[in-house]
Formats: C-alpha cells, sequence, structure tokens
C-alpha cells in the first residue's frame, strides 16, 4: 500500500545516502516529478547546506522503479519525515556539516 512504499522510500533515501544532516528548514521540491538524479541536484539547491545527498545517490524502491515516477507530495512526505528525525537528533551533527559537504559538492 501507499504507507509501505513511502517507507521503502524513506529506508532507501538513508542507506544510499549515508548520513543525511538536515537542519529545522522548511524542504520543498518541484511540482513536477523528477528523475532521482535531476531530484537530488533540485534538493541540494533548494536547501543549500539544510540537505546534502551524494549527486550519484539513486532513490529507488524494493522493486527497483526509480524516482521519476514518484509524485512531488510523496517526496515532500518522505523528506518531511527525514526532517524531522534529524531534527531529532541534530545535537549529533557537528556544524562544519553543511560547509563541508557544499565544498565537496563543488559550491
Amino acid at each position: 500500500d501507499a504507507m509501505s512504499k513511502q517507507e521503502r522510500l524513506r529506508e532507501a533515501i538513508i542507506s544510499r545516502a549515508g548520513d543525511v544532516h538536515v537542519r529545522p528548514v522548511s524542504i520543498s521540491v518541484p511540482t513536477r516529478a523528477l528523475a532521482a538524479r535531476e531530484l537530488l541536484v533540485a534538493l541540494a539547491r533548494l536547501t543549500d547546506d539544510q540537505l546534502w545527498l551524494p549527486a550519484n545517490c539513486r532513490i529507488e524502491d524494493e522493486e527497483g522503479v526509480d524516482a521519476g515516477g514518484v509524485t512531488a507530495d510523496l517526496i515532500t512526505t518522505l523528506f518531511v519525515q527525514l526532517r524531522a528525525e534529524a531534527v531529532s537528533h541534530a545535537g549529533d551533527a557537528p556544524d562544519s556539516v553543511g560547509g563541508a559537504a557544499k565544498g565537496a559538492r563543488g559550491g
């Protein structure tokens, strides 16, 4: 069902991204569905240092369905969940993470 698909996608995001550091800000995504790489680039730009994922990270469900078929509403829901979890553990993330991630991304 829809909830299990959300959960699978959320786990896929976490497992492929490794550590996801999110600051307590709003996360917005384009209203149209994006291919996985486009989605990650767009999220990185929209949130600057608040959210960083590697450019080669793939978001897919357990059947290998690419994120291009996922609606923006679902993506928003997933990242709101990730944000809430990250905020609850914000004390564990050093302040330098954002700057280092931006440098690794090429600014």
